[in-house]
């Protein structure tokens, strides 16, 4: 009977435990949870996903200062009218390792050098300017 309530207690917590993803569009009456991406991450935690939709309009400029996983419909989606999730530039600040971002159109990415975060990922984006991640201080 231990082992049964010892069970039934930690697959009661592994499932709490899981992330949370939350939607955002910014196009009228989508219904995603967000329209933007500021208040879709003011309440996400650490280790939640952001789901963007495509939209013909950018998501603008980003902080991030929590460790979140932002996922778009990739570069040339075929199933969204050539639509994609643009974000024009994003700032990799203090707090957002084990970031991720995939599949979105990217300005660049600047990473300050006193911006202590690790293992953030990068990968299928489109940069569509040449500077493509800019350190601190102008570093290219």
């Amino acid at each position: 009977m231990k082992k049964l309530n010892l069970i039934i207690t930690l697959l009661c917590i592994s499932l709490l435990s899981y992330a949370e993803v939350h939607t955002v569009d910014n196009r009228p009456g989508s219904g995603a949870q967000f329209t933007t991406i500021h208040s879709a991450m003011a309440a996400a935690i650490n280790g939640d996903t952001l789901l963007i939709h495509p939209s013909s309009a950018s998501y603008g400029n980003i902080n991030v200062t929590k460790g979140l996983v932002f996922i778009g419909p990739g570069h040339h989606p075929e199933f969204t009218g050539g639509m994609g999730a643009k974000i024009n530039i994003v700032s990799i600040r203090n707090g957002s390792s084990n970031s991720k971002f995939i599949g979105l159109i990217l300005d660049r990415i600047e990473c300050y050098v006193w911006a202590a975060s690790n293992d953030v990922e990068i990968r299928n984006n489109y940069f569509y300017n040449h500077q493509v991640i800019k350190g601190a201080f102008g570093d290219n």
